[in-house]
């Protein structure tokens, strides 16, 4: 069962369109009454309605900006922009346009917005129905005002009194006057058509070529408007650029006052500064080396001075005349005294007077090299004195050099600040006098390019056009009714009915109440006189669900139940039971209906002693059970209704009777009470193998099943499945169960399934 119902619920989230064509074909004639009410209207309205012509005008706009002054930066716009075109869209719609059409056309008395008092018959109906119903919202407005919105209303009431009845007239006639016109822009182009309704063709052309007019004309107006405040705002910067420049001039005359500038600080005397301190750092370090040469030769010479024997190492002592030959005359006089010194002694007058001339050279030679030091000094202290020199001259320059240089970065501060002051103040004034003059201002960019016609044919009505759409909203509002109306009906009339509530579909049952039966023989007993017909092939489908289900198989128990009264429980239980006996397995139907039995009607037999008296312990078995005309097929009735049936169901003798029946009978099947009546039906499906629950087409509703199904919530394992009982043989039901027409009704056809 488990396994059936996930099939029949992944088989009920499938889309069937054949089910919605059954719904409109359900609800045909709403749909129908529906399309006919709004067909017939808008054609009638359509007859009705004032003819309106429509005029249309086409403009220009060209994307390049309205240059005024060649000062973009100041007023540059986007125009080939989205936002661009939707204002100018505004523009042409706004109602400085529009007040200046309607003077320019004299329309505050224009019988086009305000005609005269009704004259034909539907007109007065159409207006009277008009002005009561606006009197009746009007009402209805006051009383539903809170005590907030009647002041508010009050103070507008005073503003509005205050308003001359010319304004109050124009506001109206404005607002009446853009409700006609349209601006629709053309599709990959530059081009605007700008169209006029009106009862009047001549006044729908005179009205749109005015609109189109009067909108280039506010364009150039903006234009020189805002030419003449720019104007003004140059004007106002000049003046302020011309005090700034008085003012900078001002103080660079000052400050090259105060520091003694006579000559402007250029990139040549830059040059020869730089120059200037470069010679010097050269002459300097020349200086230097001449300083630190004389330097060591005058300590070299010092040092030298008392030792004579190493006086070649100087150069001044080594390349001096003087010193050369008094030493070339030492050394004969040496030579001289050491020959004579062989012959003669130290004291001998030729010895000593040797030594006198040597004395006296060696005296003239120290005088010689003390002044050649005392050269060598002077030689030093003027170098030393020179580098001296270069080092002040040069820090000196160096220190005029940055001095001229913080000087200058002031002065080329104050004088760009000068030079910039002026060349503003001459764009300035370049752009004022253009400004002034007008050179700069350009033809506007918007232009018309075709002027409207007299229309020759209205717009509207067009009846034709409304009759079908008329038609189309009809046809959809009658769909929308149907299918609402299908939703809102809460009864089950079709399998997917069924299967949507989560309950596998068994078979459908079609009404047999007008077929004759034979004489004799209860009509409800359809499989018996009726055996080859579709009604009893019906309970042969729901028979073979029985006798595949295990669990019925096994406890040989079946309990008919349905949610409610007169859904036909009992009689698809007899029949269920007949179509058992007839298979050839041994069938009991158990009627245990105690409450309101019917069974023993359809056997014309007697109810007592019954199922109750068994119970209740005043008859024997064999007085409870009978046998049928119907092989293979006996029958317990109901009995007498007992004061208390739930506790006789629910008895241990209950119990013990179904273990007994079973091992003599293949298949018991039980009538039961309605499930949402009594609480019988859940003491009975305990007993049972599974659970059959009967729904009447048209009458069981889809919360009475749901109810079911939640009072069944302990035993929903056991439930089989719906018999959805009394079907109306129609065309929606051929759908469903086309197989047993087709069978029998002569198709070749041989196949005997429940449904599609």
């Amino acid at each position: 069962m488990d396994r059936n119902w996930e099939d029949s619920q992944a088989s009920g989230d499938i889309v069937d369109l054949r089910h919605y064509w059954i719904v409109m074909k359900r609800h045909g004639w709403t749909i129908l009454a529906c399309v006919l009410l709004a067909g017939v209207s808008s054609f009638l309205l359509a007859l009705t309605e004032t003819s309106v012509y429509k005029s249309t005008a086409t403009l220009m706009i060209e994307p390049k900006a309205p240059k005024i002054y060649s000062i973009e930066e100041m007023l540059a716009t986007d125009n080939s922009s989205r936002e661009y075109y939707n204002s100018q869209y505004q523009i042409i719609k706004s109602r400085q346009v529009a007040e200046k059409v309607i003077r320019k056309l004299d329309l505050l008395d224009s019988r086009e917005f305000f005609p005269k008092a009704p004259d034909g018959f539907i007109t007065q109906v159409r207006h009277a129905i008009s002005t009561t119903f606006s009197g009746w919202v009007k009402s209805v407005v006051s009383l539903l005002d809170t005590g907030s919105d009647r002041e508010a209303e009050a103070i507008e009431t005073g503003r509005v009194q205050a308003e001359t009845e010319e304004q109050r007239r124009m506001k109206k006639l404005t607002s009446a006057f853009l409700g006609r016109v349209d601006v629709e822009p053309v599709s990959d182009s530059r081009l605007v058509q700008v169209s006029f309704h009106a009862r009047d063709p001549v006044l729908a052309r005179q009205a749109a070529d005015s609109v189109v007019t009067n909108y280039i004309e506010f364009n150039l107006e903006n234009r020189i408007e805002a030419a003449q405040d720019a104007a003004q705002w140059l004007q106002k910067r000049l003046d302020e650029a011309q005090v700034s420049v008085e003012k900078a001039e001002r103080q660079l005359q000052q400050f090259k006052e105060k520091h003694g500038i006579v000559t402007t600080f250029s990139e040549e005397s830059e040059k020869l500064t730089a120059q200037t301190l470069s010679e010097l750092n050269q002459q300097l370090t020349q200086a230097k080396a001449r300083r630190v040469g004389a330097e060591a030769r005058y300590k070299q010479a010092r040092t030298l001075l008392d030792n004579t024997s190493d006086m070649s190492s100087v150069t001044e002592l080594a390349s001096n005349d003087t010193v050369s030959r008094i030493h070339q005359e030492e050394v004969l006089l040496q030579c001289r005294m050491v020959e004579l010194a062989h012959t003669y002694g130290a004291n001998h007058p030729k010895m000593v007077g040797i030594q006198s001339q040597l004395d006296e050279l060696n005296k003239a030679k120290e005088a010689e090299m003390k002044r050649i030091v005392s050269s060598l000094e002077s030689e030093y202290r003027v170098a030393l004195a020179g580098e001296r020199s270069l080092e002040m001259s040069l820090n000196q320059i160096k220190e005029g050099a940055q001095s001229i240089n913080r000087e200058a970065v002031e002065y080329s501060v104050l004088k760009r600040k000068a030079q910039s002051a002026r060349n503003m103040y001459k764009t300035l004034l370049q752009r004022y006098e253009k400004a002034s003059l007008g050179k700069d201002i350009e033809s506007g960019n918007i232009r018309l390019v075709e002027g409207a016609e007299i229309p020759d044919s209205p717009v509207r009505p067009r009846p034709k056009r409304n009759l079908i759409f008329g038609l189309s909203l009809g046809l959809m509002a009658g769909l929308g009714l149907a299918f609402l109306l299908e939703h809102l009906d809460n009864a089950i009339k079709t399998p997917d009915d069924v299967k949507h509530l989560g309950i596998p579909f068994l078979t459908g049952i079609h009404d047999f109440s007008g077929i004759y039966a034979p004489e004799g023989e209860p009509k409800e007993l359809v499989t018996v006189y009726s055996p080859m017909s579709f009604y009893s092939e019906a309970y042969r489908s729901l028979r073979t669900s029985v006798m595949f289900s295990q669990k019925v198989r096994e406890a040989k128990t079946l309990l008919v139940t349905s949610p409610g009264p007169a859904e036909g429980k009992s009689i698809t239980c007899v029949n269920l039971a007949v179509t058992l006996a007839q298979h050839g397995s041994k069938t009991l139907l158990l009627d245990c209906d105690l409450r309101n039995p019917n069974l023993h009607k359809m056997f014309n037999a007697e109810s007592e002693p019954g199922l109750s008296g068994f119970l209740a312990h005043k008859a024997e078995l064999s007085k409870v059970i009978r046998e049928t005309h119907i092989p293979q097929l006996d029958l317990a009735t109901a009995g007498p209704v007992p004061s208390n049936p739930w506790v006789l169901l629910s008895s241990t003798r209950m119990v013990k009777l179904i273990d007994s029946l079973s091992d003599h009978y293949d298949f018991i099947i039980m009538d039961s009470p309605p499930v949402t009546a009594v609480t019988d039906p859940l003491l009975l499906a305990r007993l049972s193998g599974g659970i059959v629950v009967v729904l009447r087409e048209g009458q069981t509703g889809r919360h009475e099943v749901k109810n079911t199904l939640e009072i069944l919530t302990p035993v929903h394992q056991k439930i089989l499945g719906a018999v959805l009982n009394a079907v109306k043989r129609t065309r929606d039901s051929r759908y469903y169960y086309q197989y047993y027409y087709q069978y029998h009704e002569g198709g070749n056809r041989k196949k005997t399934t429940r449904s599609v």
